[in-house]
């Protein structure tokens, strides 16, 4: 019995320090990239799919030369390896001061700081690639410790690679935000809907999303916003069923910094393998496609006028957008956002007159429905002309967060500069018609590209 005793007591400690294997990390997860092979380069940074890449040193090639990739990858990121492989995200070791075909070198052809080690970068989604510095891995590092650990790290990095490998469509409210994130790209598709995408037609966008990664994609709410094109499309979008357009950006002979546009609308059945082969033929570049004269705009939607008069019937018309914010026009004053900056501004003396006056206009208008319209009860009606101007007001007060510098669901290390078009004007061009006209852009409505979009190495 103690022989027994003594030979199990021999057996865990074997089984508790048991190393984990390690082919778990080896060259089934890791590739070793060559500088030469411009086809895998372009695959790598250029294709749309996440990877995440590590400038080698000579000891991590000479490591993965040995036999197994996995030895030249830095310890933090080894650790991830397996929830890297899930995102999905491929890494790769890659020669970073070996010349390309292109004659320079990777360091020298993404900008890359090479003081930061691991020199790493990362690419997806038809972004530009990006290097990962130490202040973006701080925003995604959550722990209390002022010396975050190895495995803290991974799971940081892992958070950083999950959240960019994500593909997004932006939901575009101003001229400046088409520009810089749709009308810069090669492939670009708008997704018009009445209201936001839901049901059917939000599921279909979130497939293509992961389908047609090297595309930029964006939605618009034409319930809100003019889009300068809208006229010239086959037909108005719905709740339900979408407008789609294709967007081409191609480079101006001569002028590597030109673009000029042109475009296509999606016509027939909405349904996902329709538009799958829509902009399957975007991107193989067999679609033929209408040139643009100018780039089209975004603007907000005027208000109707039977909306306006409505909003002046419940006593909202006659003050700024920024103070109607503060009162709708209700028996109390504050339908519209009481609580807003606005409204607590206001005196009590001002705050009394503004209910005095909203008291009238509900009197007058309780009196006018009693002459006219039948059915139409006058406290009924006022409450509902209340309701109508308080939406109105809170659509305004968005409006003004956009205009304050609100880009909507883009992420702060995403935002781009953006670019003045001389021959764009918001509210201007969301009143045209906005045909698909024949001929290319003007010299000066042409715009500027991205150097980093361009698939060149």
């Amino acid at each position: 019995m103690k022989r027994a005793v003594l030979l199990l007591g021999a057996l865990v400690p074997l089984t508790a320090f048991k190393a984990p294997p390690k082919a778990a990390a080896g060259k089934s997860d890791v590739q070793v990239l060559s500088p030469t092979n411009a086809t895998q380069l372009k695959a790598v940074f250029f294709s749309g799919n996440a990877w995440l890449v590590q400038c080698a040193s000579e000891a991590d090639l000479a490591a993965a030369a040995a036999g197994d990739a996995g030895l030249g990858i830095h310890g933090v990121v080894e650790t991830a390896l397996g929830a890297l492989k899930r995102v999905p995200a491929e890494v790769g070791l890659l020669d970073c001061a070996q010349k390309l075909p292109s004659g320079k070198s990777t360091l020298d052809r993404f900008n890359l700081d090479r003081s930061v080690s691991p020199t790493l970068i990362f690419a997806a989604n038809g972004h530009a690639p990006v290097q990962i510095v130490p202040s973006m891995l701080s925003k995604h590092v959550q722990s209390a410790h002022l010396f975050p650990t190895p495995r803290q790290q991974s799971a940081g990095l892992l958070a950083l690679v999950k959240a960019r490998a994500t593909p997004k469509a932006y939901a575009f409210t101003k001229s400046e935000q088409l520009h810089s994130h749709c009308l810069k790209r090669k492939h670009c598709v708008l997704w018009l809907t009445e209201g936001e995408p839901s049901g059917d037609a939000a599921r279909t966008l979130q497939k293509l999303l992961l389908e047609f990664r090297a595309v930029a994609f964006g939605t618009i709410n034409t319930a809100r916003y003019q889009f300068s094109l809208a006229k010239a499309l086959p037909a108005a979008p719905t709740k339900r069923v979408p407008q789609v357009l294709a967007i081409r950006s191609e480079g101006v002979a001569g002028e590597p910094k030109k673009v000029t546009l042109s475009a296509k609308a999606h016509r027939g059945e909405p349904s996902l393998d329709a538009y799958r082969a829509f902009l399957s033929n975007l991107v193989e570049g067999e679609m033929e496609l209408t040139p643009l004269k100018k780039p089209p705009s975004l603007g907000w939607r005027k208000q109707a006028k039977g909306a306006k008069e409505a909003k002046e019937a419940g006593g909202g018309g006659g003050r700024s957008r920024r103070e109607s914010s503060g009162g709708g026009g209700g028996k109390r004053g504050g339908g519209g956002g009481g609580d807003s900056s606005a409204s607590r501004k206001t005196t009590f003396a001002e705050r009394q007159k503004e209910r005095k006056a909203a008291e009238e206009a509900a009197r007058a208008k309780k009196a006018a429905a009693a002459k006219g319209a039948k059915g139409a009860h006058g406290p009924d009606e006022v409450e509902r002309r209340r309701r109508m101007a308080a939406e109105e007001e809170e659509a305004l007060r968005s409006m003004f967060d956009d205009e304050d510098g609100d880009l909507g669901d883009l992420e702060a290390d995403e935002i781009e500069e953006t670019v003045d078009f001389d021959d764009v004007d918001d509210e201007e061009g969301a009143e045209e018609d906005g045909e698909l006209e024949e001929g290319g852009a003007d010299d000066d409505e042409e715009m500027e590209s991205e150097d980093d979009s361009k698939d060149e190495l």
